[in-house]
């Protein structure tokens, strides 16, 4: 991985351990293996300034902090990150079947 992404890497991570939305047990899923790729893809999208297609619902932690996998588009949309669906996606790009 290029160092490119490091400081955003960070930022993600930073987030995820402060903001009090996660325990331990939550955001180590993602904090706890250097190799867990949606971290990364919330900071590469955050550096280039590009949107994430994703099927993953905009839900996060409500109330007490959560000991479940965070999810990135609540995640990036935290961070000022872009997040769509994929049908929307084709919606938007026009996509039409033939």
């Amino acid at each position: 991985m290029s160092d490119a992404f490091i400081t955003e890497y960070r930022s993600v991570t930073e987030y995820l351990m402060t903001s009090q939305k996660w325990t331990a047990a939550g955001y180590e899923q993602w904090t706890g293996d250097y190799n867990k790729a949606d971290p990364w893809l919330i900071a590469c999208a955050l550096n280039k300034k590009m949107t994430i297609i994703t099927n993953e619902n905009k839900t996060g932690p409500n109330g007490l902090p959560s000991k479940v996998e965070p999810k990135i588009p609540y995640v990036a949309n935290k961070l000022g990150v872009a997040t769509m669906n994929f049908w929307d996606f084709l919606d938007n790009e026009k996509f039409i079947a033939e």
